[in-house]
Order: C-alpha cells, then structure tokens, then sequence
C-alpha cells in the first residue's frame, strides 16, 4: 500500500485533513495495532486501537483499553473513549471507537509518550516529539488556472523535522470527492496545475481545494511514507512497543485554499 492510500481521517491524532490507517498483517499470532498523530494546531488529539486476533487482515476496533499521554513535564492525561460513525460521503467504514485526549496544548520540541493498555493486559507504548516550530492557523488564498499556472512554495527548516508532507485535498463542500494527493518532500515544492498522480488529474476545474505542508517527526515519516503490497503481509515501520502502528508527530507550516479554474481541453 502506497503513502497516498490514507483512508480515515478519524484514525489519527491529526489534521481534520488526516493520516490513514494502513497495517498489512499476515497469518500468526495476534497483531495489535495503534495509529496516533500528535497535532499542536489541536486541542483535541485521537488514537485508534484495533487488534486482529490471527494476525490476518484489517484489525477490528478494540473497546474497553485504557489510553494515556503523558506530557514532557510528567503529567498524565487521560483518553475518553467515543464511538465514531463512519462518514459514507468519504470513505467506507464501520462504526467503531476511538480514544481522545484533551490536550489544550501540545508543546513543540519535547517529547511525549503513549500508553495504551488493552483489556487483556496487554501494553503498548511509544514516545514522538513535533518538530519545533509553531503551528500555522490562517490560510493563503490561491486561484490557479490549471492550464497554465504552477504552485512554487518553499520554507524554512524545522528542527526536528525528518520530512514534510504536502497533502492536497477537496474541500468537503466540493463534490465530486475526487481524492487526495500526498508526497514527501524536503523544503520546496513544485506542482503543475495539468499535473496527474497515477493517471488522474490531480486539480479538477470548478473544485475547490485546501493543501497543507506540515513538518513530520521520523515516526511519521517512516511509518507513512513507507512503500509496501498489502498482500505479502510485509511488516510496517514501527516505533511502537508492544504493538504496530504509529504514534508520531506532525505540525502544519503552511495552509493554502486554491480555487481551480480553466476549462478542461476536452471541452474546448
């Protein structure tokens, strides 16, 4: 499964844009699998649990576990477990819980570690520390003729930061939902407006679209941006103890919303 197949943006501690569950497994003992983003530009983080008793397949939700952060400065801030409805528009899914954290802040450049205890005892945990730099809150404008017109951006490095991630998504209010584009960059990015990732126009005439640049700690960018066939049961990066999955971190540098315009060549 490539980085860009991300499916649930309520499977990560993340951007409402988010981080997708993706966890290969193979026939064998159980698998327990753990996704969590740490999120400053949040104040509610969230952590999903799923356990596959054979170790075959997708995991199913796991209810009932006990999840905590605990803060650079030692305190421990406890989950509250709240059932999730898929949402159909998007993606397909099953109801399912997950774990959220009140976090009110999240420091950057300091560590945090997870702690998730399942009903059976068993344990897994895992430490991530966002990339030191502060959250970007308010987004650019940007009207793009996709025929003739190429996104240029650029920034500054963020100490702490293994990679940056460009995502490129349909507002929710833009339909048809024609998916999102995800690559791993260093400090620029170039994109063509006449683009096309996989064979498909990455920019749609008449659509409406957010792009995010966020700086990802080593956790993240080796867990996400990790190439793998979900049917060989290849093992994904893991940091994690106890279990699979991520716990990493992210924090948005850049928001931009495009306005897509132009006319489509075919209908010329």
């Amino acid at each position: 499964m490539s980085s860009s197949a991300h499916r649930l943006a309520s499977l990560t501690l993340c951007l409402a844009v988010a981080c997708v569950e993706k966890s290969p497994m193979g026939p064998g003992s159980e698998v327990v699998t753990v996704h969590a983003v740490l999120n400053p530009a949040e104040r509610v983080q969230h952590v999903s649990v799923t356990r596959s008793p054979d170790g075959a397949g997708f995991g199913q939700s796991v209810s009932g576990a006990t999840v905590s952060l605990v803060t650079p400065d030692g305190v421990t801030l406890p989950a509250t477990e709240v059932t999730i409805a898929p949402d159909y528009s998007y993606y397909p899914g099953v109801p399912g819980p997950q774990y959220d954290i009140a976090t009110d802040r999240v420091e950057v450049g300091r560590a945090y570690r997870l702690r998730v205890v399942l009903p059976n005892g068993r344990v897994v945990e895992g430490e991530a520390t966002p990339p030191a730099t502060t959250p970007v809150a308010v987004a650019s404008e940007r009207r793009l003729d996709r025929n003739v017109d190429t996104l240029r951006l650029s920034w500054p490095r963020v100490p702490g930061a293994r990679a940056y991630e460009v995502r490129v998504f349909p507002k929710r209010d833009s339909l048809p939902w024609y998916g999102e584009y995800v690559t791993y960059v260093d400090t620029s990015f170039t994109l063509a407006g006449a683009a096309r990732s996989r064979g498909t126009q990455i920019f749609m005439e008449g659509i409406r679209y957010d792009l995010v640049v966020s700086a990802v700690d080593a956790n993240y960018y080796s867990y996400y941006a990790f190439e793998s066939d979900q049917y060989t049961g290849t093992a994904l990066p893991t940091s994690l103890r106890g279990g699979e999955g991520v716990f990493g971190a992210l924090v948005p540098i850049v928001r931009m919303s495009i306005t897509v315009e132009g006319v489509d060549p075919r209908l010329r």
